[in-house]
């Protein structure tokens, strides 16, 4: 702990994510736009089912919020 935050978040994950990452996510922590990355690696295989589960996550926050 260092009594202070961070100057800058960098969030590695897959790209299909960085919506829900960088709208919801960071949103609710209140942290600047400006002050926050996402970097997306591209997922490999069969990505379709987590796909559909990102965009089943997507739907339903847009139905809370």
């Amino acid at each position: 702990y260092t009594g202070r935050w961070p100057a800058r978040v960098t969030v590695v994950g897959y790209e299909m994510k960085r919506q829900r990452f960088t709208e919801l996510h960071r949103a609710a922590l209140r942290w600047p736009v400006g002050r926050f990355e996402y970097v997306g690696i591209a997922a490999e295989g069969d990505t379709e089912t987590a796909k559909q589960g990102e965009c089943t996550c997507a739907r339903s926050s847009e139905l809370r919020g």
